[in-house]
């Protein structure tokens, strides 16, 4: 059977009378008095969806009872229902549609129109019509990226794969200097958010899919954290004594140099070029990366190297 939606202003007002020598009251917030309080022949409500593309939220049927009640602003898919009892008291019944489907209207069984007073029981039915979709965007939620870079000279890339929802992406970077965002197309004819990390840091991807007469537009952000992955300290565990200051650990601009001193160990100096030494005898010093980097091994912790400076003979 085809359903003829009735249409109206976009706030409805409906009215349950309570029935007194014929007469009904009708109205926003009409108020029904001396209403006969034996009698048992109250109307009931009941609401259903017209198909799997929504449901009702709420109570499915309901009841008046001796107080006198009415209905008041029901509007697009919300059916409120007010009644006078002892306390004031709402109920609201929500039309509720499944994802790309939207709330079109609601028919009665009785064929009345929608705002006419209710005298006996009515069945309430919400309809549904396509609407607007999710544009399906994947693989952005609780994603946290990482990069490794050094010097900023190369990138390693992170591929987002979205799924193809003939909808426009736009993507943008809160601070470009850190990571890079732009968009490609996959081998499969699908959109990928393509990321590069440039420098240590953090910054905002922002990635919005425009909307159509289809896809509603939606838009995801996250973080991107840049590390620096450094190779392992250059050191010159053996160095055969000239006479001259020699560098046993070469320094670096992603970490600092400590040199421990005390028994057994020999106390030389640290210069732009690292930790140097020139008497004989076994140096030792510890190194700590600057925060945002850590070391090719996957480690990020502390480093502990020893060198020694010998004779010349040895």
């Amino acid at each position: 059977m085809k359903k003829t939606c009735l249409k109206f202003l976009p706030v409805f007002l409906i009215s349950i009378v309570c029935l007194i020598a014929s007469i009904g009251f009708t109205g926003v917030n009409a108020h029904a008095e001396n209403c006969d309080s034996a009698s048992n022949d109250w109307p009931k409500l009941t609401f259903k969806a017209d198909s799997e593309y929504g449901s009702i939220e709420g109570t499915t049927l309901y009841e008046f009872n001796e107080d006198c009640s009415i209905t008041s602003n029901v509007n697009e898919s919300t059916f409120k229902i007010f009644q006078f009892a002892v306390e004031s008291k709402t109920t609201e019944i929500n039309a509720v549609p499944i994802p790309g489907y939207a709330f079109d209207c609601w028919t009665r069984s009785d064929g009345k129109e929608f705002s006419a007073s209710i005298y006996s029981d009515v069945e309430f039915t919400a309809h549904f019509k396509p609407g607007k979709r999710d544009p399906e965007m994947k693989n952005l939620d609780s994603r946290d990226a990482f990069f490794h870079v050094i010097d900023g000279s190369s990138c390693e890339c992170h591929q987002v794969i979205f799924r193809k929802s003939n909808t426009e992406l736009v993507v943008k970077s809160s601070n470009e200097d850190i990571a890079t965002v732009s968009v490609i197309k996959t081998p499969q004819d699908q959109e990928a958010v393509l990321i590069c990390g440039h420098n240590v840091g953090k910054a905002t991807i922002t990635v919005t899919s425009t909307g159509n007469d289809v896809y509603e537009e939606a838009t995801k952000s996250f973080d991107v954290d840049v590390f620096g992955k450094v190779p392992l300290p250059v050191v010159h565990t053996t160095l055969k004594y000239n006479g001259a200051s020699q560098v046993g650990i070469e320094s670096s601009k992603y970490y600092t140099l400590k040199k421990a001193t005390g028994i057994p160990f020999q106390e030389g100096v640290i210069t732009e070029k690292g930790y140097e030494g020139t008497n004989i005898g076994v140096y030792a010093g510890y190194i700590d990366l600057k925060p945002g980097y850590y070391w090719e091994d996957n480690t990020s912790g502390s480093k502990y190297y020893e060198f020694r400076i010998v004779k010349g003979e040895e």
